[in-house]
């Protein structure tokens, strides 16, 4: 395989990237073609120095998505991260989505508990109106610590989000090592 044919294949997977970013890790085989032309290796022997074009591709665009995820924290980006992780292998839709849809999942139910639990004073001023307030002081008070708790329950799940986020950028990079044969450190 020669540079050329080398660069197309390693585009291929990097199509979804911006064209200022795929142009620039581009530019970087680039060079290291022309570096290595100068030390008098052949076009073929540097291409099979890199390996797979295509695996190399998908590994470079998980570690773009994963550094975008870690600049610009939003719920867009971390799903494009894990999809990319699980274009590395196959073994990562069965390693990085089976938990992340478990763990988001119960991520929203806890939210959904929260919320609930935080608007159970707005559904005591509503059943005032309904006139069915029996006994008036235990569910007013009932409310009163529900309500607190929802908001508590509410204010440490806004961590707990920040923290999952972290933990699963972790998770991420420490998969896409394994992958790599790397160390896991």
């Amino acid at each position: 395989m020669n540079k050329e044919q080398f660069l197309e294949k390693l585009e291929a997977p990097l199509k979804r990237l911006p064209d200022e970013d795929r142009n620039e890790l581009l530019y970087d085989y680039e060079e290291h073609f022309e570096t290595g032309i100068m030390k008098g290796y052949s076009e073929e022997e540097l291409a099979n120095q890199l390996g797979d074009p295509k695996k190399l591709g998908r590994d470079l665009l998980a570690e773009y998505r994963i550094d975008q995820a870690e600049d610009e924290k939003s719920v867009k980006h971390i799903l494009q991260a894990i999809f990319a992780t699980m274009s590395v292998s196959f073994l990562n839709i069965i390693l990085v989505l089976g938990p992340a849809i478990g763990v988001f999942s119960l991520y929203v139910g806890l939210c959904s508990v929260a919320i609930g639990l935080s608007v159970a004073p707005l559904l005591f001023i509503g059943s005032m109106f309904i006139g069915s307030v029996e006994p008036f002081f235990v569910n007013l008070f009932l409310s009163i610590t529900l309500g607190s708790g929802g908001l508590l329950m509410g204010i440490a799940l806004f961590y707990v989000g920040k923290w999952l986020y972290q933990a699963t950028l972790s998770y991420i990079r420490f998969n896409i090592r394994i992958v790599k044969g790397e160390k896991a450190a």
